[in-house]
């Protein structure tokens, strides 16, 4: 008895000595419902434009915390909103709205539809300096973890990794930071190996989520592109810290599938010679380095990462030649854009007239008096114009920067922009939000999966339509750019970047049509509908113009059959975004009475007749 006894005790004393799940994050109200309830208690119509409120995930609950901008980025408040401990909500020092009733749903949209949002959820803790060390402090040894946390903990370790190196995120924890000399070979043996430590065991957890689940769909698709990109993230940290040799060490064989291959050589190949490339995200950087690094592919052309452009490290890796690409025309000296050196400039109208390109970067590198303003308690470098211009030939470029203030990438971009002077083409990837055409839209012609930045404005050329170069378009299309083959499975992720050919098919087929250039028109839709079928990337709004050019082109059965197939997807919910993202009824409405307008307008009357039921 006395030994079963022990058998007992001992048993019950190793199992409580092997790690338990840790289960905490299941306690956690999401994101969206926390910013939901702040917006419906408090308000922050009146808080100064130096100032902004920010939402943080931490081991005791969710904060909320306001960081002033004028004054070094210092954090003035930061108090518990919903308690883990007592799993309620607290009261705090906000103004408050009257009955519950949200007073401005754009604040709420806003922080709704946040770059940082999902992260929010996908992370055990996130959002302010040093979650990423909490995660694996609290989660390191636990076992049996689902894969959504295991991919958030992956998530920690690759934050740790960068952060060590640099603050990106503005979230790096400053006290474990590398303490490291300007230039390339900065990193010493210990601080190499601790990089990569941390660095490969994301890569680790990675492939254990994709054991587990390899349909596991991450921010940019499934967890195998979260994985490929991760190795190439470590490889570009190594050529900006170290050099060549060391970052070619943490890419191997046989990254990236079918797809994103061919993509990335299809943005490649839309630039000319020695071009300069600015794109913005994860799979419209990642893959495009990869090819260029392991298989010798376009390496003529500088790919230029915008989200990476705000760090001085980064800038200056670009002074230099990148494998056969010409170093960028960088005049900014490492001084002045050192991080913590103009990180942003405010934008004040004192001229109320265009300003020379040249004169506005020269005007951004002082740092006098007469070149800052004083906001809050500190002083700030500002721009005296909105509107820029420069001349280049006869042409004269003249742009509004549509904004009250300008990144330090925005800065370099307008630096690089006066000193490159259209010698080497310039392209934007097509993937790219607008605030990173910083005012340019008039001069961005449409020529593949790129914009191409033209001196000449499409207001003043009656031949540029709608963006769409046609010649280079199509000719890019059917000669230079790389296919997958018909069989291959478009993924999560994937459906994203097949959206933006889809998207961009469309502009040029309808100038095809608009110009009488039917057939080549034909063979643009043709293509579409063999890369792109409903089966693989599901027919949804973004169809309306394929089905306004087949009845254009008198073939409407094609576009009556587009249209059924909408509904169905509608109907089903059926959506190229994931399960999570089903169409309100009211949006379901308002997609139909379009569709039934253009079959009205092309006299469809029996579809009209079977969308009237609807």
């Amino acid at each position: 008895m006395k030994k079963n006894l022990l058998i007992a005790v001992f048993a019950l004393i190793t199992l409580n000595s092997i790690a338990q799940p840790n289960t905490d994050y299941l306690k956690y109200p999401d994101y969206a419902t926390v910013v939901t309830k702040f917006f419906e208690r408090y308000t922050i119509n009146d808080m100064e434009s130096s100032k902004i409120m920010k939402v943080e995930k931490k081991p005791d609950g969710w904060h909320i915390s306001v960081i002033d901008y004028s004054n070094g980025l210092k954090k003035i408040k930061d108090d518990l909103f919903w308690s883990k401990g007592m799993d309620n909500y607290l009261a705090l020092d906000f103004p408050q709205t009257e009955n519950g009733a949200i007073t401005n749903k754009k604040d709420l949209n806003k922080y709704l539809n946040d770059f940082d949002a999902p992260r929010y959820n996908i992370c055990p803790y996130f959002g302010y300096m040093g979650w990423d060390w909490d995660v694996i402090k609290d989660y390191e040894n636990t076992t049996g973890l689902p894969d959504s946390i295991l991919y958030g903990v992956g998530r920690a370790y690759s934050s740790i990794a960068s952060n060590l190196l640099n603050n990106n995120t503005g979230m790096a924890d400053s006290t474990k930071q590398f303490k490291l000399p300007e230039g390339k070979n900065c990193l010493s043996f210990a601080q190499l190996t601790e990089f990569r430590k941390y660095q490969h065991e994301a890569i680790a957890i990675y492939k254990q989520v994709y054991d587990m689940n390899p349909d596991y769909k991450t921010i940019v698709g499934t967890i195998a592109v979260s994985l490929w990109n991760e190795y190439v993230s470590s490889f570009l940290n190594l050529r900006i810290y170290q050099n060549e040799k060391e970052a070619m060490m943490e890419i191997p064989d046989k990254l990236y599938d079918e797809f994103w291959i061919a993509t990335a050589k299809n943005y490649l190949n839309t630039c000319d010679r020695n071009a300069i490339l600015f794109v913005g995200g994860d799979n419209d950087t990642y893959p495009l380095l990869y090819i260029q690094a392991k298989f010798g592919y376009r390496t003529d052309v500088m790919v230029v990462n915008t989200s990476l452009l705000g760090t001085s490290r980064y800038i200056n890796s670009l002074r230099e030649k990148v494998l056969d690409a010409s170093p960028l025309p960088i005049t900014f000296t490492p001084e002045q854009i050192k991080d913590g050196n103009l990180d942003y400039a405010l934008i004040d109208n004192k001229l109320n007239k265009p300003m020379d390109l040249n004169d506005a970067v020269d005007f951004l590198k002082g740092d006098d008096d007469k070149r800052t303003i004083v906001t809050g308690a500190s002083r700030v470098h500002y721009l005296p114009a909105l509107e820029l211009k420069t001349k280049h030939g006869k042409d004269v470029i003249q742009w509004k920067l549509h904004r009250s203030f300008l990144y330090k990438s925005q800065i370099v971009m307008l630096d690089l922009l006066a000193h490159n002077n259209f010698q080497r083409p310039i392209y934007f990837g097509t993937a790219n939000g607008n605030e990173e055409f910083i005012g340019l839209e008039d001069y961005l012609i449409l020529d593949g999966l790129n914009y191409h930045l033209t001196p000449i404005s499409k207001s003043q050329d009656v031949s540029v339509n709608d963006f769409v170069d046609i010649d280079d378009m199509y000719s890019n299309i059917f000669t230079k750019y790389n296919w997958w083959s018909n069989d291959t499975k478009i993924i999560t992720g994937e459906k994203a970047m097949s959206l933006n050919y889809r998207y961009n098919f469309s502009k040029l087929i309808n100038v095809l049509i608009d110009k009488n250039k039917l057939d080549s028109a034909r063979k643009v839709l043709s293509l579409a509908s063999e890369k792109f079928p409903d089966n693989q990337v599901y027919y949804d709004n973004g169809m309306y113009y394929y089905v306004q050019a087949y009845y254009k082109l008198k073939e409407f059965e094609k576009g009556n059959q587009i249209i059924r197939t909408i509904i169905y997807n509608l109907k089903h919910n059926l959506s190229n975004y994931g399960n999570d993202s089903v169409i309100q009824e009211s949006e379901k409405r308002t997609v139909i009475e379009q569709y039934r307008e253009l079959a009205k307008q092309f006299k469809q009357d029996d579809l009209v007749r079977m969308l009237d039921f609807y």
